[in-house]
C-alpha cells in the first residue's frame, strides 16, 4: 500500500482490470443512535462519499470465498430492517480476504436499507442516493462480535448500493420469502441459498474507508469496502421492502442513518 492510506480514505482500483436528508422513522425509538459514541465519535458512517478525496490504488480485488456455496439460513424482520444470518453454522462458512484488507473475516450476516422514497441508500456518492444498499456484515476472524466493537478494524462491512433497472435480475429465492416476514419478528428459513446471487456483476473499484457500524452502538470498528457499481435489479425488490412493517402495520418508512460528517484524519 501507499504513503497516502495515512488519509485513511483510498479509491481502489485492482490490478487484474482495467442533500436534502429526511429523518429516518421513528429513528430515536427503533435505536437511540445519537447518543454516546454516535454522537461524539470521530469516523462515523454513513459519509457523503466524495470522488475527489480517494485515491486510485492499485490492489489485488477482495475475494469473496464461499459465497457461491448453497445452505440454509434464516431472514428475519426485526423490525428496523429483514436480515439474513445463519452463516455461522455453515460447514464452508462465507468470508471475504485481499483487497488490502490484512485478515479474513467470516460472514455474519446481511441486511438493506431502505426508502419509501428514492434516497434509500445510507451512503451517498457526490451527493446521489441509490434505491437501496445492502451490507454484508463480517467479523475478523479469531474475535468474536463482542471483541470486535473494541478494535478499530474487528469489522469489514460490504456496502453495495442496489438500483432499478428495467434489465434488472431478480434476486428470486430472497424476493420469494419477502412477503413472508412483512410483520415484525416474522422468521423464515430458505433453504440451499446463496449470498453470490446478492453481489454485482462489477466489482472492479470500491470506496475503501474506516469508520462506523450505522445502527445499535456506532461502534468505530469498521472497515468499509462500498463498490462503486450499484447491482442492478428488477422493480419488486425494492416495492417488496417497502412493505416489511415496523409494527401495527406501519411500513418503514426508512432505515436510513443520516449522512455524517467525515473526518479525514480520524
Amino acid at each position: 500500500m501507499r504513503s497516502f492510506l495515512f488519509l485513511t480514505v483510498l479509491f481502489v482500483h485492482h490490478a487484474t482490470q482495467s442533500k436534502g436528508e429526511e429523518k429516518p422513522f421513528n429513528y430515536e425509538e427503533l435505536e437511540p443512535l445519537e447518543e454516546g459514541q454516535c454522537k461524539t465519535g470521530q469516523r462515523q458512517s454513513p459519509i457523503n462519499i466524495r470522488k475527489e478525496w480517494f485515491t486510485e490504488n492499485k490492489t489485488p480485488p477482495i475475494r469473496f470465498v464461499n459465497y457461491a456455496k448453497q445452505n440454509n439460513v434464516t431472514l428475519h424482520n426485526h423490525g428496523h430492517s429483514v436480515e439474513v444470518s445463519g452463516f455461522d453454522t455453515w460447514p464452508e462458512r462465507p468470508f471475504i480476504t485481499d483487497g488490502g484488507l490484512g485478515s479474513r473475516y467470516l460472514l455474519i450476516e446481511l441486511h438493506f436499507h431502505w426508502s419509501q422514497k428514492e434516497n434509500g441508500s445510507e451512503h451517498t456518492v457526490d451527493g446521489q442516493h441509490f434505491d437501496a444498499e445492502l451490507h454484508l456484515v463480517h467479523v475478523k476472524e479469531g474475535l468474536t462480535p463482542e471483541e470486535a466493537i473494541l478494535t478499530s478494524d474487528g469489522f469489514a462491512v460490504v456496502g453495495i448500493f442496489y438500483k432499478t433497472a428495467l434489465s434488472g435480475s431478480p434476486l428470486l429465492a430472497l424476493q420469494s420469502q419477502l412477503s413472508q416476514v412483512t410483520e415484525k419478528d416474522a422468521t423464515v428459513q430458505i433453504d440451499n441459498w446463496m449470498p453470490n446471487d446478492l453481489l454485482p456483476t462489477v466489482m472492479n473499484t470500491f470506496f475503501r474507508y474506516n469508520g462506523s457500524l450505522t445502527t445499535g452502538g456506532c461502534h468505530e470498528a469498521v472497515v468499509w469496502s462500498v463498490f462503486e457499481v450499484p447491482r442492478f435489479n428488477n422493480a419488486e425488490l425494492i416495492q417488496l421492502l417497502r412493505t416489511i412493517e415496523v409494527e401495527d402495520g406501519k411500513p418503514i418508512q426508512t432505515n436510513v442513518r443520516p449522512v455524517q460528517p467525515f473526518n479525514k484524519t480520524a
